[in-house]
């Protein structure tokens, strides 16, 4: 019977990712969505077969999924409704467990492979906001088939709609700010309590992309009951989130010392822990704790970790994050004028800087750090090559004009 039920639900998932495929924007981006597709269904064949990727996803969740069974067998269900691993488990890992037993994980990998096709929906509202056009296929094929995005697009944790939420969290920032209207308020209140959710810690993409919209435009406002009125909202809305996050997270939310040097330890263990005995002491550390620990966590696993730990898919990510970063620098290089003029791109990359820098000051594991930042890596690949193509298509047309 739980053979029988595992080959409907593997139909179902397959036969669903296939109709996004084909049925997205009419189907502009079948190949690149059926190809992305095709790789992540091989990809959680060698997984399950050979543990290609390790079991830790499993050992990690699988106690959730069993106390979620437990309680619905026991009529129980209420008792287990909580944020982050219990958000998610309610959402489909644990309904699928529950269907198919342990012998099911290849159910949840295939339903986060089907949801992480979705990312290109958000990404396609970003670039219409900004440049009023869907992302191109080669910029598709960027973001689908990048190694960590893929690695993760197979595991049984929350990496998937995690990004999914955090990234829609900023489209639905830049869409309120354009074109405020019922509709926009509550896709915000919806993106801020799933990314709330699943990784409370990720709704500071959004706030800080709507606090970098409302320094610009106090920065760039004419009329002086305009730049009181922006600042006033401002204020308003930080208090009432940082409040919401005192409740939910005090730690987080009060950013003392010691609570920084708290979260950072945690987080400094395993092979690819890196400063591990650099904390802050002082107020006055925090002006070279805070861009050190940045740079360490937008580039981890530095080249020397790499080399230390041995291992491919450390020198992948290491790559990659080179990469990324050669991005962001020509970007800010050859289009910061733009970046500063256009509200819309000072809001991405405001966001982006800022949650660097906050994730980056008590991330001290390049495994962390890798899918911490997954949110910015995908941005920053579809903003940053836009950017990079308009400026060369610019200068090809200068060239022959």
């Amino acid at each position: 019977m739980v053979a029988f039920e595992g080959v409907i639900v593997g139909i179902l998932l397959t036969v669903a990712g296939a109709f996004f495929c084909v049925r997205y924007r009419d189907g502009r981006y079948w190949v690149v969505f059926g190809s992305a597709f095709a790789a992540r269904l091989m990809l959680i064949g060698v997984q399950e077969s050979f543990t290609l990727f390790g079991r830790e996803d499993i050992v990690d969740y699988q106690p959730y999924f069993i106390e979620f069974l437990e309680i619905l067998q026991n009529g129980t269900f209420v008792a287990f409704i909580q944020k982050q691993v219990g958000a998610y488990t309610i959402l489909y890992p644990g309904w699928l467990y529950a269907l198919l037993g342990s012998g099911g994980m290849w159910s949840i990998r295939l339903a986060n492979a089907v949801l992480s096709l979705l990312i290109v929906i958000p990404l396609n509202e970003i670039s219409r906001r900004i440049w009023g056009r869907d992302l191109r296929r080669w910029q598709l094929v960027a973001v689908l088939f990048w190694p960590s995005y893929i690695r993760f697009s197979i595991e049984v944790g929350r990496t998937v709609p995690t990004v999914l939420f955090s990234t829609w969290l900023i489209a639905t920032v830049l869409t309120l700010f354009e074109t405020p209207n019922r509709r926009t308020v509550i896709s915000l209140a919806l993106a801020i309590l799933a990314t709330g959710l699943l990784r409370v810690h990720y709704v500071f993409y959004g706030v800080m992309a709507a606090g970098t919209i409302a320094v610009h435009r106090v920065l760039t406002a004419d009329d002086r009951h305009t730049r009181i009125g922006i600042t006033a909202s401002a204020v308003g809305l930080f208090a009432i989130v940082f409040a919401i996050f005192d409740r939910v997270i005090p730690d987080v939310s009060s950013f003392s010392l010691s609570s920084i040097r708290s979260l950072a330890r945690g987080t400094a263990r395993g092979d690819s822990a890196y400063l591990t005995d650099v904390f802050p002491e002082t107020v006055f550390d925090l002006v070279w704790y805070l861009p050190l620990q940045g740079i360490h966590f937008l580039l981890a696993p530095s080249p020397w970790l790499v080399m230390d730990l041995a291992m491919p898919m450390a020198v992948i990510a290491g790559i990659s994050a080179w990469l990324v970063v050669g991005l962001l620098s020509a970007t800010l290089w050859h289009r910061h004028g733009q970046i500063l003029d256009d509200w819309r791109l000072t809001a991405v990359f405001g966001s982006l800087f800022l949650t660097t820098i906050g994730f980056g000051a008590v991330t001290k594991n390049a495994g962390a750090a890798v899918r911490w930042r997954l949110p910015t890596t995908l941005l920053l690949l579809a903003v940053t090559t836009s950017l990079l193509a308009d400026e060369w298509l610019s200068t090809e047309i200068d060239a022959e004009g």
